[in-house]
């Protein structure tokens, strides 16, 4: 990221000079920090959002991970299922100092989830949309995926784009639907 300022007069025919004036060019040339770091089905455990998850189809998933752009800032987070582009029933953000990882996550999910699902408003506040206010701010995100959206299973991307269209791509994981109840059999 870097910065330019432009300078600017004008002069008309009789010599006489306007205010100089200037406009400060920001170059943005590098794409926001991402992962996806975690899932649950319940908000009870969490697993780390990477190579083969096994569903029955029968739960939404949650999604978490960190995003950030203090250049330009976030503009979108982009959700693929196996190229088909797909929307979470839910996507919020939040503007907290702590980090996601195993240590928060892992060994205490309740306080994970209130954490980033803030009931008491003495948490980090939440938004449901980036915005100018927000955007160059956010530090993590939530996304919830209907259960209806990966019933045929499927690899999941997510991309984050910056205001200047830079992004960066994450293959968090894969989907495996397996809908079929195990047989019990006793002679």
């Amino acid at each position: 990221t870097s910065s330019n300022t432009l300078y600017f007069q004008a002069k008309d025919k009789a010599g006489n000079l306007s205010e100089k004036k200037s406009f400060t060019i920001h170059v943005d040339q590098t794409a926001p920090e991402f992962s996806c770091a975690y899932y649950t089905y319940d908000d009870k455990g969490y697993s780390n959002a990477a190579g083969n998850v096994l569903t029955s189809g029968k739960k939404d998933i949650t999604v978490y991970g960190s995003v950030s752009d203090s250049a330009s800032g976030i503009r979108s987070l982009t959700f693929k299922l196996d190229g088909k582009e797909i929307t979470p029933s839910s996507l919020t953000y939040t503007t907290s100092s702590t980090q996601i990882d195993d240590s928060t996550c892992l060994s205490s999910a309740e306080k994970f989830a209130e954490w980033i699902s803030p009931t008491d408003g003495s948490s980090a506040p939440v938004f449901e949309a980036l915005s100018d206010s927000n955007r160059k701010n956010v530090t993590i995100w939530k996304a919830v995926i209907s259960k209806t959206a990966f019933a045929s299973g499927g690899a999941l991307r997510i991309t984050s784009t910056d205001m200047a269209g830079n992004n960066n791509e994450d293959q968090s994981f894969t989907f495996t639907v397996d809908s079929t109840s195990p047989e019990v059999k006793y002679s």
